[in-house]
């Protein structure tokens, strides 16, 4: 429950470039609803839910949580994978290159 508070300090930022902002729009919606469904979990505690209630709002919480964390991974990895497209592009065109057959 402490490293979501942390995680968003070092995400939101005072007087930034309009340019970052934008990019970083993204993950600040996704930290805050992480932060939005880890407050929901507690609440959930408090409230009283029944076991079953308790359980499926539990695992539905979970899934959203591993949503936003894989997309917090995409935003991290998606940046590199213009270089492996690129990286593929040179491999297939040297594989090509090295079979290609004479006529």
């Amino acid at each position: 429950m402490t490293v979501l508070p942390i995680l968003s300090a070092f995400v939101a930022r005072v007087g930034e470039h309009v340019l970052v902002s934008r990019i970083l729009f993204g993950v600040r919606a996704v930290v805050q609803v992480a932060g939005l469904i880890a407050f929901v979990a507690g609440v959930s505690l408090v409230i009283g839910l029944s076991p079953l209630a308790l359980h499926r709002t539990w695992w539905v919480l979970a899934a959203m949580g591993w949503a936003l964390a894989l997309m917090l991974a995409g935003a991290a990895v998606g940046p590199r994978m213009q270089y492996w497209g690129w990286l593929w592009g040179r491999f297939k065109g040297w594989r090509s290159e090295l079979f290609k057959t004479q006529r």
